[in-house]
């Protein structure tokens, strides 16, 4: 009698004794007469092993498979063989790197992520389905070749080998932290060094002071501003600013030309000029395209935790937005654009970079994000800087570009930047709760990455997460200076064009000033709300001046002063343009008083300005922790780069780490040092020896 031990069995007895399991695609098994103990036995044993290889072991080294291949191979449904093979080669790779180190710490490097995407390249089989059954057949054979080359080039480098077993060394003191829920005496010992230092300090050194140099304010007379004895030309922004309006109510449109030109079409039918980006054009910031995204992959709530400005930082130094929309909308299915870990960023990129050949695929990232003018710190590898020995630029790596915005330092400024909105819901917070636009533009400059130390990427960056709720709006005297100290952009040019003198600083303020506050005195607040009106708009407005002027031009149609003088004397009634897209949202012609009212109402925020230029004290703290930060950094050394063109090029050009390089093991450490409140128990040390 032949006896069948099927899935449904297994399937009975499991979840009678282990709770409720699912289980598919278990073979039946055929047991012979002759023996049949011994063959129901051997056969309960083989399906006991096909049901935990089916429920337990097949998923887990699949999602493990799916998380390290390449797109090519996550697009296409592998067989269980097949990743099995895989699996095989990435632990034999991992294994070879363990004995060779003689320290597991160097698995918790993020650089074997390249390692591990296609570690059958470096075996002479170059295929997983040969080289994982050469594995399972003689594995001395096929690693002998791989353990050579790791013995001349990893084991015989003492830079690696300590490197690694510091990495290991934190890395299990970490974890005996978070276990015991308090501080490593070895640590405590850190800390204590540091008070004593701290103490010393500050008996014989004064902090370091950061000054700012900006003069204050003095409203000068309103013809100090003028070009000539004409008033400024309000009308040519009043003409971008009625056809937005009518727009953003669903009206028809007054200028067919201006409002091809607002949706980024060519304001001519008939001209053969390509189709722009609509959010160069569009002067209501606070509405665009970009802002739209902005929000929808990094919302107001996450933006508050402890990864909020890292990929802040990421979105706005790759310059995401309508220029890369078609690779955002690839992401939705991992989660969008937000990443919790280095290396979720770092992979979502290095994904794209690998497709960048293809014709079809979406550009990842757009160093013309604000203009025509491609900024090179915009790209996701941005070149090093060019030396006389390396005329040809280098590209940075991904570690290089995101790492720093994902340390511990960003993260430690980001939280402590905003107190007690820290892991908080932002919506509903009164404006007095948020940090404000000044304090949160210098700190986005002092975080010291290329991209954010001067210009429009740093102010554009603050305005959005203004408009998320996240900081203060700036003061119209708070953008004034900005303007004042950026005049090579386009808000100055605008000015210019309006009829403004901007030849000193105090001019641009005060030009700045008297616009903005004509704009808030003639718009209804029911226009207000529909452009989101506040300083941010008007530099935006601003922009837009020479932007419509040239693309106009371009276009081979009027100039928007040729457009004014067709239109001639409008009667201007408030409120009017409400439903009439013909009407004006405020007179083309101004009133001299209006104006000068205007700019005499500009020196009601001079105090505020002025209390923004004073000596910045930086904490003893900071001064103290920031050394040995960079000293515990430093701990982990570079390993050595290599050039050899053998089987272990690729897999030492993915082991070689560049100074600025960060690891699983550091953002670790960084995460229990917040957890334990290090800086607490400094400043409790501290003042119990005091």
């Amino acid at each position: 009698m032949r006896i069948y031990v099927s899935a449904q069995v297994f399937r009975y007895i499991l979840s009678h004794t282990t709770g409720q399991l699912h289980i598919c695609n278990v073979k039946l098994r055929r047991f012979s007469r002759r023996a049949p103990f011994y063959s129901l036995y051997s056969g309960a044993q083989k399906c006991l092993l096909d049901v935990f290889e089916s429920a337990f072991i097949i998923p887990n080294v699949r999602q493990c498979h799916d998380f390290f291949s390449s797109t090519n191979h996550r697009s296409r449904k592998d067989n269980d063989d097949s990743v099995f093979q895989r699996a095989l080669c990435r632990g034999a790779v991992l294994k070879c790197l363990v004995d060779t180190c003689q320290d597991d710490g160097i698995l918790v490097s993020d650089s074997l992520d390249a390692v591990l995407r296609n570690p059958w390249v470096y075996f002479q089989l170059g295929r997983s389905d040969r080289v994982g059954p050469a594995l399972l057949n003689n594995a001395n054979i096929t690693l002998r070749p791989l353990r050579a080359w790791l013995k001349d080039h990893v084991a015989g480098n003492p830079k690696i080998v300590d490197a690694v077993r510091i990495l290991g060394n934190e890395t299990y003191t970490i974890l005996q932290e978070m276990t015991a829920g308090q501080a490593h005496p070895d640590t405590r010992e850190e800390l204590q060094l540091a008070a004593e230092e701290l103490k010393s300090r500050s008996k014989t050194a004064r902090s370091p002071v950061k000054r700012t140099t900006r003069k204050p304010y003095e409203a000068p007379e309103f013809e100090a501003i003028l070009q000539g004895s004409s008033l400024p030309l309000i009308g040519l922004a009043g003409l971008i600013i009625r056809e937005a309006l009518s727009w953003r109510r669903d009206l028809p449109h007054q200028d067919i030309r201006l409002r091809r030109l607002l949706l980024g079409q060519p304001a001519a039918q008939s001209s053969a000029n390509m189709e722009r980006n609509p959010d160069h054009l569009n002067p209501c910031r606070e509405f665009n395209r970009y802002t739209e995204l902005f929000k929808a992959h990094c919302p107001p709530e996450k933006l508050t935790g402890p990864k909020g400005l890292a990929n802040t930082l990421a979105w706005f130094g790759t310059g995401q937005g309508v220029g890369t929309e078609q690779f955002l909308n690839t992401l939705h299915t991992s989660g969008g654009f937000w990443k919790d870990e280095l290396v979720g960023m770092i992979q979502q990129f290095a994904t794209a970079s690998e497709r960048r050949h293809m014709r079809t695929a979406p550009p990842y990232d757009n160093p013309r994000a604000w203009g025509n003018q491609p900024n090179d710190t915009l790209a996701a590898q941005p070149a090093k800087r060019v030396s006389a020995a390396k005329p040809k630029p280098e590209r940075l790596t991904l570690e290089e570009k995101f790492g720093p915005m994902f340390s511990p330092e960003v993260e430690d400024a980001w939280l402590q930047h905003l107190g007690p909105l820290a892991n908080q819901d932002p919506r509903g917070r009164s404006p007095a709760d948020l940090p404000s636009w000044t304090a949160t533009l210098e700190l986005i400059k002092s975080i010291n990455i290329p991209a954010f130390k001067t210009g429009l990427t740093a102010m554009q960056l603050v305005n959005t997460l203004a408009f998320s709720g996240i900081v203060q709006m700036p003061t119209a005297m708070a953008m004034a200076n900005w303007i004042a100290d950026n005049q090579g952009l386009g808000a100055v040019a605008g000015l210019q064009l309006l009829g403004f003198k901007t030849t000193t600083k105090n001019q641009i303020r005060a030009a700045f000033i008297c616009f903005h506050n004509y704009l808030d005195s003639k718009l209804t607040a029911l226009d207000k709300q529909v452009l989101g009106f506040h300083p941010p708009f008007t530099e935006h407005v601003l922009c837009k001046i020479p932007r419509w002027e040239k693309y106009l031009k371009a276009d081979g149609c009027s100039s928007p002063s040729q457009m004014l003088e067709e239109l001639g004397d409008i009667e201007w009634i408030s409120g009017s343009n409400a439903q009439d897209p013909s009407a004006m949202p405020f007179p083309l012609v101004p009133n001299e008083k209006d104006l000068e009212l205007a700019l005499e109402k500009g020196g009601e925020e001079r105090k505020e300005s002025d209390n923004e230029d004073t000596d910045e004290h930086e904490s003893e703290e900071e001064t103290v922790l920031r050394p040995r930060a960079a000293q515990k950094r430093k701990r982990v050394m570079s390993m050595s780069e290599g050039e050899e063109e053998t089987i272990g090029r690729v897999l030492q050009n993915s082991l070689a780490i560049a100074p600025q390089h960060y690891y699983h093991g550091a953002t670790i450490a960084g995460q229990l040092r917040t957890r334990v409140d290090v800086k607490e128990d400094l400043v409790t040390m501290i003042n119990e020896e005091q």
